[in-house]
Formats: structure tokens, sequence, C-alpha cells
């Protein structure tokens, strides 16, 4: 079984299973592939390509722009206040308070289209 992640932090628990042995001690030949963001994972795994895939973001896997892929969603992390998985980084004294004081500003993000779509889900 070929399982996909993407180097982020949100793939840490596909990371602590690999490590601490859990695939081969219920029996899963696993071959964890990694990729540098979750754009390309969803990619492989929308295209059959890849057996299985942890974590990708909802809009980033239904997002627009492509039928949905066929996919079974097995497990989830879920990212709140209290356990953050994403930080926003701002000039120190820019005044940004929060994701929502962004919207029709100019800001740097990795060149995918899983943080366009990321920030187009989340943005009022």
């Amino acid at each position: 079984m070929v399982i996909g992640v993407s180097t982020l932090r949100i793939s840490l628990p596909v990371f602590v299973a690999e490590q601490h042995g859990l695939f081969v001690k219920h029996g899963i030949d696993a071959e964890v592939r990694r990729y540098e963001t979750a754009q390309p994972l969803a990619d492989e795994l929308g295209a059959a390509r890849i057996d299985a895939g942890g974590y990708v973001a909802y809009p980033i896997l239904f997002g627009p722009g492509a039928p949905p892929p066929r996919v079974r969603v097995v497990t989830a992390v879920v990212e709140d206040a209290a356990h953050p998985l994403s930080y926003l980084l701002v000039k120190k004294g820019s005044g940004l308070r929060g994701v929502a004081a962004l919207r029709g500003r100019r800001i740097g993000i990795l060149p995918t289209a899983a943080y366009r779509r990321w920030l187009e889900a989340i943005l009022p």
C-alpha cells in the first residue's frame, strides 16, 4: 500500500504511526511517499496513483475547479483555536489580528493551488 503524505505538520499522525511501527504491527506493508504540499498528494490520490493519503484539507480535496475525487474519509484532524495546525505570520505593528483581516490585501503564500483554495474557503 502506498500512503501519500505532505511534509507539513498536518501529516504528523502518519509520521508517528510509521515511526512507531503501527503499520507493521497491523500487517500493513506500507510505503509512505512524501510530497512537499498537500496539493500534489490530493492530485495523486484523486487519480488513483496512490492507495491512501493523509492528511489533506477539505478545500484542497473537494475545492472548485475539478470534479471531486472518489475517496473515502477514514480519519480527520480538527483544527481550531485550541489545536492550531496553521499559523498566520504578520509583521509586528501591522494591526492584522486574524485571517479575516486579509480580505482584499496582498499576501504571500506558497505557490500552490492548495493555499489559494484554503484562503477562499475560510475568508468571509
